[in-house]
This record gives structure tokens, C-alpha cells and sequence, in this order.
């Protein structure tokens, strides 16, 4: 007898299967701990809470889907073929819906389903860059897309006032296409970030961290030549400590140690999965001057 479950639509295994992993991700050791100590004084609000949370999440999860079909434009049931094409397909689609599962912001949301739909259509070796690009998604929040939109779509100004400003980035003059991409003049200090994103001076290091790690933007000052100038110059002043008839502590050089600012741009990568986010403040823009459409959030 053949095996009914190979036979069940696949769409609805994925939808519920990522909403429970997405929301039992949040559930780390420490937590489990907390509630088995004290958790019975809640039970009524902790059932009621988990009423309202799982049906939103598996909301935002099915409208990853919903905007994967609309940029493809096709139906439920020839997208179910293309996330059951392969194993690839099923992962991508999982992570996208476990990662809108997790987020209360309909532009994420959005922009993992345009994601999705790229990777469901990618063959051979052209799915790497979605799936990529999908890891690094899954890790963004709104402030991280803050920062990534001042490094891809600006340069920096300056105001009447001496303080830096945004101003929309443009291409390089002797720009012509086929040409190696660059960022020609989008080059962000950590003070000319805070003073265009006021909101990002307490979390810049973790924001710029988060988008370097992942290949959205490149650190490109000269922090790490900085350091080994330091570090030879306290070995030199060492050395020179030993040859002489008293010791003493080497003195670093205030102005190499206040030469270390630290620059960033934007990479190729970084532009590309920026355009998700812009496509989906488009397509938001598009459903909110609609009266008839319907929010799943």
C-alpha cells in the first residue's frame, strides 16, 4: 500500500511545519527553564497569547507565498510545483516562510515572497545567488535595511549647518555599461551615518556588522593597516626601551590611534538584495490604494 503522505499537497506541510519552527526557535534553554519554574501562573494568558500569535504567523508565512505567485504570476497550483521541484526549492521556501513567521514587518515579508519567487525559477547554478541572498535576508531587520538603503541609494552632503546629510547617490560620469560595478562615491564614516540615521548611533557597530558579515557592505577604511602601525610602533618603542639604561612604558601615537575611522560602502550584493525592499515598498504602496485588497498582518 502506497504512502498517503507523499501524495498530500505540499504547500499546507510547509506552511505549518515553519510557523512551528519559527516560533519554537524563540524558545531557548534559559527560557524553557523560566516557564517550567513559574510558567503554570500564566498558563491562561500564555494559551490565550499563543491563540493570537500562531495564526498571524502562519498569515505572514502564506503571504510569502502570495507574493512569490504575484511576481511569477501564477496559480497555487503551479507554484506548488515549483517549491516541490526540487529539495533546494522546498528549503528556500521553508526558510522564507520561517523568517516572515518570525517578523511583524510587511516589507520583509513582501520582499522574502519576491526573493522566493526568483530562487523558484533559477536553474543550474543561477539559484546560488537567491539562496545567498535568502541567508542574509532571513537575518535583516528594519534597521538593518535603514542602513543598507543610506549606503546603496546615497552619498554623503553636507548641510548649512556642517552636518552630513543624504543626497541621492549618482552613477560616475564615465559610467557605461558593460563596466565592472563599483560604489563610486558611496562612502559612509560612522559619523556622517549618524548624523543622516540619528536612529542607528547606539546600534551602528551591530547593524554595519550584520551587513558586512553577510557581503551587503564592505568596510573599506584602513582600520586593519592602522592596527599593525600600532602594534609595530609599541614593538619599536619596546626595543627601544630595552637599550636604554631606564625603562619605561611605550607611548603610543594619539594621532595614529585617532586616524582609525572606520568607512563603509555598499557591494554589488548588497544593491541587489536592496531591490527586494524597494519592490515591496512598491507593491505595499500599490495594495494600500487598493480599498478591495486585504492585509495579512
Amino acid at each position: 500500500m502506497g504512502d498517503d503522505s507523499e501524495s498530500q499537497p505540499v504547500i499546507p506541510k510547509i506552511l505549518g511545519g515553519a510557523t512551528a519552527a519559527a516560533i519554537g526557535a524563540r524558545l531557548d534553554p534559559a527560557a524553557a527553564i523560566l516557564l517550567g519554574a513559574a510558567g503554570y501562573q500564566f498558563e491562561e494568558l500564555a494559551q490565550r497569547s499563543w491563540l493570537e500569535l500562531v495564526p498571524q504567523a502562519r498569515r505572514r508565512a502564506a503571504r510569502v507565498l502570495a507574493a512569490a505567485a504575484r511576481k511569477l504570476g501564477c496559480s497555487e497550483a503551479e507554484l506548488e510545483d515549483l517549491i516541490g521541484k526540487s529539495e533546494d526549492t522546498l528549503l528556500m521556501t521553508g526558510e522564507a516562510m520561517s523568517a516572515a513567521a518570525r517578523t511583524a514587518w510587511p516589507q520583509q515579508v513582501v520582499a522574502l515572497g519576491r526573493l522566493l519567487a526568483d530562487g523558484l525559477i533559477a536553474d543550474g547554478d543561477a539559484v546560488l545567488l537567491p539562496q545567498y541572498a535568502m541567508n542574509a535576508m532571513v537575518d535583516l531587520d528594519r534597521l538593518d535595511v535603514i542602513l543598507l538603503d543610506l549606503l546603496v541609494r546615497h552619498q554623503v552632503g553636507v548641510d548649512v549647518y556642517n552636518m552630513y546629510v543624504a543626497v541621492p547617490a549618482n552613477p560616475p560620469a564615465d559610467y557605461e555599461w558593460p563596466q565592472r560595478w563599483h560604489p563610486g562615491l558611496r562612502i559612509w564614516s560612522e559619523h556622517a551615518i549618524t548624523d543622516a540615521r540619528p536612529e542607528l548611533s547606539q546600534v551602528l557597530p551591530r547593524v554595519a556588522g550584520t551587513l558586512t558579515r553577510h557581503g551587503l557592505a564592505s568596510q573599506v577604511d584602513q582600520t586593519h593597516e592602522t592596527v599593525e602601525d600600532l602594534n609595530m610602533q609599541q614593538k619599536w618603542q619596546g626595543a627601544d626601551a630595552r637599550r636604554g639604561e631606564r625603562l619605561f612604558k611605550p607611548v603610543l601615537n594619539s594621532n595614529m590611534i585617532t586616524a582609525v575611522v572606520r568607512t563603509w560602502s555598499p557591494t554589488e550584493l548588497g544593491e541587489h538584495v536592496l531591490g527586494y525592499y524597494l519592490e515591496a515598498a512598491d507593491q505595499l504602496a500599490d495594495d494600500a490604494g487598493q480599498p478591495e485588497s486585504t492585509s495579512a498582518d
